[in-house]
């Protein structure tokens, strides 16, 4: 028991007497994970606040200041620049827009996993479909895992604003976007962000070109490798880039 006593205490517990239960151990313990979220993101909401507080009416197009913000808080937290903002914003609208999923955050009801869903999830609602959105999907927060949660949080996402389902898709295409983010040993991540009938359509391309690449003889490439050779040779290859022609979105 001294070994468990010792971690108890190094968990901030009371010792092992023989009576506490390690899986109510771990459920402190989550609960304090939780908290210690929606502490996180309530500070860095109170300092982006203060921030803007300070600096209204400055002239700043390029956004130069929120910047050099961004990158401070990200050395201080030891997270990528584009991980900071993603903080930002999340505890901007978990603050302003979904404030009993942060206070069931704080109380260790959900998991930060599950707050990121709901934020993720009800993007783009309107303020009265937010706060009924909040509501209805909140309770099933506290019972279903995240994989589980995410596909209900949708389905009640679309319940709540299916009227305005096409409008939605067409504000969602103009933040379509191409982005890299640098790996280890020299390599790095493309990602592409587009309609998702458009990005399953390409995927489907460069599969079909793979595959039949990896039925040639001597080829001893796996698919995987085969199908981002084909994504680089096709995005490399400028007689693929075509001019924008007439009904090609703009």
């Amino acid at each position: 028991m001294e070994d468990d006593d010792g971690w108890f205490g190094q968990a901030g517990l009371p010792p092992d007497d023989g009576s506490t239960n390690l899986f109510v151990a771990l459920d402190l313990v989550s609960q304090a994970a939780a908290n210690a979220a929606a502490a996180r993101f309530r500070l860095v909401d109170a300092i982006r606040r203060e921030w803007e507080r300070t600096r209204s009416g400055e002239d700043d197009p390029a956004r130069m200041s929120f910047r050099s913000l961004r990158a401070e808080l990200a050395t201080r937290l030891l997270v990528s620049e584009r991980t900071m903002e993603t903080l930002l914003g999340v505890g901007r609208i978990l603050v302003e827009d979904f404030p009993d999923t942060l206070a069931s955050l704080e109380r260790g009801e959900v998991s930060e996993r599950h707050a990121r869903i709901i934020v993720d999830t009800g993007a783009g609602l309107a303020a009265e479909d937010r706060a009924l959105f909040e509501a209805r999907v909140l309770p099933w927060a506290f019972q279903l895992t995240p994989a589980l949660f995410l596909v209900k949080a949708r389905t009640i996402r679309e319940q709540v604003a299916a009227a305005d389902l096409e409008a939605r898709h067409r504000e969602a295409v103009k933040e379509r976007n191409v982005w890299a983010e640098h790996a280890s040993d020299g390599m790095a991540t493309l990602f592409v962000h587009l309609p998702a009938e458009e990005v399953h359509a390409a995927l489907n391309r460069v599969d079909m070109i793979a595959r039949t690449l990896r039925g040639e003889a001597g080829e001893e490439r796996t698919l995987a490798q085969l199908r981002a050779d084909v994504t680089r040779d096709l995005l490399l290859d400028l007689g693929t880039v075509l001019p924008p022609v007439e009904g090609r979105r703009r």
